[in-house]
């Protein structure tokens, strides 16, 4: 998504400088086919001389300005998106080392997660295994008592007899 949107913007970019380009030809084209288009419609020859003597050399003079601005607007466009995209890599590459040491992380936590369970089992299979000690004790200890006390029983009722 992001990747879509940056090279969408750069294409942007890119048609925006090209239509700055297209602008300043078309600007210099127009006053020299301006300044070449008077002699055609003024019959005046002299008249004409002074246009081209007064349009060719303001032409001259802005040429290099404008060629100037031109270059310089590459170079800020052409700068501007190199570091955009170097960032851009330099970005990745942050998040592909970052997705490396959370699932690293992710193995250690589930390894440990397993051998405290493990632990855990064992632990309740040790109780449970009590328990069933206790119980079969418990239930020895009160047969005992049952029949000690049916013996005394027995045993009191012979005598009282």
């Amino acid at each position: 998504m992001i990747n879509n949107l940056l090279i969408d913007d750069m294409i942007k970019l890119s048609q925006l400088f090209g239509l700055i380009i297209t602008v300043s030809v078309s600007f210099q084209n127009s006053v020299l086919a301006t300044s070449i288009s008077e002699p055609l419609i003024s019959t005046n020859r002299s008249t004409l001389t002074e246009i081209q003597n007064e349009v060719y050399p303001s032409v001259r003079r802005i040429t290099p300005f404008v060629n100037t601005w031109i270059v310089i607007a590459v170079l800020v466009s052409t700068s501007t998106v190199t570091s955009v995209l170097v960032l851009f890599v330099m970005s990745i590459q942050k998040f592909k080392h970052i997705q490396q040491n959370i699932q690293g992380m992710k193995q250690d936590t589930i390894s440990h997660l397993n051998q405290s369970l493990s632990e855990a089992q064992a632990v309740v299979n040790d109780l449970q295994y009590s328990i069933q000690v206790s119980q079969d004790n418990i239930h020895k200890i009160s047969s005992q008592t049952l029949l000690s006390s049916q013996t005394e029983q027995d045993h009191t009722e012979t005598q009282i007899k």
